[in-house]
Parts: structure tokens; sequence; C-alpha cells
């Protein structure tokens, strides 16, 4: 027997960098999925596997006291990317007091849909989330004794681990999107306690057309939080006047959005786009990067609006327009200069289970 859940990726619509602060912010969850499968295994040990990293059965065992224990030397990247099966394994047991009755299994991670195949490059779509929203939900179904499995449940769980792994960092917008699917507006508490934040699922305008932009590079978002941290840290009044006025604009255009307000919310948009690129200069973070500039430029000239999802540098941008015509204008721009458009779906259902007979 087999048990395969899966959790999709995110895209942010706005708030980037203020919902850390906690202002309003719009996520939808997308049509990339991370998938992970528990299957029954005769053996005492566990097996670890992951088409994305090209690794196969990597052999691990929980001790006595609920630790991961790889029985074969990992090299330091290795151990790096599946640090958080350590944690939330040992977590997870921690929670159900589930040490001492583990039945082995034979575990794949499938992070495939969140990276280019030709070039091996990482989409920003927030797989480390969508990943971990899969494996807690696998690992729920196979070894508590929840009665209702349910994505309340499921984000109550993941929220947790994401808060106490991380350090407490990070909004955790994307364990949202993840965990519910949908569109949703989403508010960071900024409190210890849970729930983490005040979550609404809203409806994305029918007349808002959204292309999402490959930059062609990957960024590492951690990096670019560190040199807007350095800037709260370093001048602090030029932070809070810049993430006042980014959480205002989240404010108004996410209201703008629910009340299918799209001219405002494009105008909104693009003022946000004008307050990141501050905040990029103030930093020296390159938010809003050379790339993202010239895109812009392309999106703008046929009428439509442009920003970047998630952290800026490179990753995804996306261009907005309440226009069909203008839509298929700025498509076809952007093709002609080289660019990639993702093939993406928006509000998208969260994570989904299925059993499997062997």
């Amino acid at each position: 027997m087999s048990v395969i859940t899966s959790a999709p990726g995110k895209l942010i619509l706005i708030g980037e960098y203020a919902v850390l602060e906690g202002a309003t912010a719009i996520v939808t969850a997308i049509s990339r999925y991370a998938k992970v499968t528990f299957k029954n295994t005769s053996t005492n040990t566990f097996s670890l596997h992951s088409p994305t990293f090209n690794i196969h059965d990597l052999q691990f065992k929980i001790d006595s006291r609920g630790k991961v224990d790889f029985l074969q030397s990992i090299d330091s990247k290795l151990s790096e990317k599946f640090n958080f099966i350590h944690k939330n394994i040992e977590q997870l047991l921690k929670k159900y007091k589930a040490i001492g009755f583990f039945p082995c299994k034979e575990i794949t991670l499938d992070t495939d849909d969140f990276y280019i195949k030709a070039s091996g490059d990482k989409l920003g779509l927030g797989s480390s989330a969508a990943l971990t929203v899969a494996f807690i939900y696998a690992f729920i179904h196979e070894y508590s004794c929840e009665s209702s499995i349910n994505n309340k449940l499921i984000y109550k769980i993941a929220s947790e681990l994401h808060f106490k792994t991380q350090g407490g960092l990070g909004s955790g917008i994307d364990i949202a999107a993840s965990s519910f699917g949908g569109c949703l507006k989403f508010k960071k508490n900024n409190t210890k306690d849970l729930p983490y934040a005040d979550i609404v699922p809203i409806r994305k305008p029918k007349d808002l057309f959204i292309i999402p932009i490959w930059s062609g590079y990957s960024t590492s978002t951690p990096n670019m939080i560190d040199r807007v941290n350095y800037l709260k840290k370093t001048n602090s009044k030029i932070y809070w006047e810049l993430i006042s006025k980014l959480t205002e604009i989240a404010l108004n255009a996410s209201v703008a959005f629910v009340g299918d307000k799209i001219d405002k919310f494009l105008g909104l948009s693009e003022e946000y786009f004008f307050y990141l690129k501050k905040l990029g200069e103030k930093s020296k973070a390159d938010i809003i990067s050379e790339t993202h500039q010239r895109i812009a430029a392309i999106v703008n000239k046929k009428g439509g609006v442009y920003k970047i999802s998630g952290a800026g540098g490179g990753d995804i941008g996306l261009a907005f327009t309440n226009s069909p015509e203008t839509h298929r204008q700025i498509s076809d721009s952007l093709l002609h200069q080289g660019l990639q458009i993702l093939n993406l779906d928006f509000d998208q259902v969260g994570p989904l289970i299925k059993n499997i007979e062997a």
C-alpha cells in the first residue's frame, strides 16, 4: 500500500516584504505540486528517494529518542537539502509521541514541478512549503490518530512546525497557500501564539489577467531578506518609512482586489513596484534588478502593469492587465524578446491524498 500526497506552490500577488511586518498580502495557489509518497516496506530501515535531486535509497533509522540517523555519510550540501526531514520528523514525533511504534516506510519526495527541466533552475514558487505540507499530510495520515484530517489541521501543524524550525522567521504565507489552496488574503499576526496569521479565502477578479514571467535566473530569498533586515538595523527610519508605505498600498490593493476594482488594483500594483525599487536601492538588495526593469518596460509599453512576485532579484515577475487584447500583446512581445511565460493556473486546490494498492 502506498499513500501519495500533493500540495500546490504559490505566487504572491501583492504584499512582498511588508507582509513580514504584518501587512496584508494576497497569495494564490498555483498548478505546480510537491508530491510525497509513503510506501510500506518489510525492511527495518526507512529509505528516502528524490528523483528531483537524483537521490535513491538513502537509508535512515529513528532512534529511541526520536532522532533521525542517516546510515550513510552524506555531504553537507545533501544534508542541507534534507534538513527539513530531520526537523519535521522529529517535531512530528514529539507532537504525536509516536516513538516506539513507527513502522518503516519507503519515502519519495518529488518537487520536479518547481524546476525548469532544461536548465535545472529553481522557480521561486514555494517548493519548500509545498513539500513540507505534503510531507506532513502523509505523516499524520500514516502515524497519527487524528480522526479528521482537513486543511485547517494541516495548516495548524505545518505553520507550527514552520515557526519552530525557522526560528520564527518568515511570514508563513507560502505554508498558508499550500495548506488551503485557492486565493487568500493573508495577514501575519506577529505573535508567538497560534494561529500565526489571519487568513481569508477570496476570489480572483474574473477580468484580471495575470502573466507569470520567468526572469531567467534564481535568487536566494534569505539573502535578499538579510539585506533588507540590515537596513532595518542600520537605518530604521528609512526602513519603516518604506515598509509603512508598502503596507498602506498593500492594504488598499487588497480592498480593490476583493471589490473587483481592477483599475485601482493595477494602479496600486504599479505604485508597489515603485516603492519596492526604493526599498532595494536603500537596502542594496537588488530587488528590482535590471532584468525586472527590462521586463517592466516591455509590459508597460503594451499597456500592462508589472511587479515582482516574491523577493525579487530574479525568479518570477507578474504582468497584470484587465484587457484580453493587452494580455495577448504583452505575451507576444515578451516571447518575441526571448522571455519565458510560465504555464500556470491560479486559484488551485489545496493538498490532496490518494491511496494506491501495491
